[in-house]
């Protein structure tokens, strides 16, 4: 979609048809998204509070004279938000731990499927025990 390429085209076929395909159409929509969210993470990289609330609102104000559904959802949530995401700037505490765990609980229900009864299989309780505290990916890592 270069202005290079169209005066090309142009200048050696001039009565043909332009064609821009749907990929480098969808390359354009996501490199202006990327930047879009590059613009919002630097944002929140900042260190003080007040400026990240006060370049949030503005990132705000955007988002909602968008027009784009999208952004204009996200917009909403953020504002009845903020005060709370502007927290995560002074205290810099994330859920990671208790995803991990919630990671580590579906990891154990999805493996106890394979268990019938109590007695079942001592080993395979043992080896499941290591494999959710991470002892036993260690191991088997060593024998791929």
């Amino acid at each position: 979609m270069s202005q290079a390429y169209i005066n090309g085209v142009k200048k050696a076929v001039p009565k043909a048809q332009l064609v821009f395909d749907r990929f480098h159409v969808q390359a354009l929509v996501s490199t202006a998204v990327d930047e879009t969210l590059e613009n919002f993470s630097d944002i929140l990289d900042r260190l003080q509070p007040n400026v990240v609330k006060e370049k949030l609102q503005a990132w705000l104000a955007w988002a909602s004279r968008s027009r784009l559904p999208a952004f204009i959802r996200v917009s909403r949530t953020i504002r009845e938000h903020l005060d709370d995401i502007v927290a995560y700037i002074r205290w810099r505490l994330t859920n990671a731990v208790v995803e991990g765990l919630g990671n580590k609980a579906r990891l154990a229900t999805r493996r106890a499927y394979g268990f019938r009864s109590r007695g079942g299989s001592p080993r395979g309780v043992q080896r499941f025990i290591e494999d959710v505290n991470g002892v036993g990916w260690r191991r088997s890592s060593r024998l791929a």
